[in-house]
């Protein structure tokens, strides 16, 4: 599929600093960028289902411990 994005150029900027940096080709960027997104996306959806239908999960006090912060 082909998709056609219009960024302001400070985020081009960006965008191709970064894919440079990482030695990979715009088009390899974007396509992580996409699917890091949906995957965020699919988990903060689930984790909304989760706690309407009353489930708790990990304190954030709990997290920071397991983390050591």
């Amino acid at each position: 599929m082909n998709i056609t994005l219009n960024i302001p150029e400070e985020t081009q900027e960006v965008y191709f600093e970064i894919a440079k940096e990482r030695n990979i080709t715009k088009e390899k960027l974007m396509e992580e960028a996409i699917l890091e997104y949906l995957d965020d996306y699919k988990t903060a959806l689930k984790l909304r289902e989760a706690r309407l239908n009353g489930e708790t999960g990990e304190s954030w006090q709990s997290v920071k411990k397991e983390l050591g912060l």
